[in-house]
């Protein structure tokens, strides 16, 4: 199994500023904020996973050092910090070749 334990991001959005061409003053800019991923209380966060995998060798003949290996992983129990999208599983296939 795999614990993660991700903080928040702790920062601060400073937007750009826009400058009027004729008078060269700034003009306030009103930031726009597209969705929740804008707002830093949205990451990270508390996980738990359990992975399974399997790792084949082939040790001789035509396909002689060649590594297959295959992992799922899965989440167990997931605590977000803000909003954020559901995580349902995890596959990893790796192909390998020693020599």
């Amino acid at each position: 199994g795999v614990y993660t334990s991700q903080g928040t991001i702790r920062g601060q959005y400073y937007p750009a500023t826009i400058s009027d061409p004729v008078t060269l003053k700034p003009i306030p800019f009103v930031p726009q904020h597209i969705g929740p991923f804008d707002f830093p209380t949205n990451y990270g966060g508390q996980f738990v996973d359990l992975g399974l995998g399997i790792n084949v060798t082939v040790p001789s003949g035509a396909f002689a050092g060649n590594t297959l290996k295959f992992e799922r992983l899965q989440p167990v129990h997931t605590d977000y910090n803000g909003y954020q999208l559901d995580r349902d599983y995890t596959l990893n296939f790796t192909w390998s070749y020693g020599f």
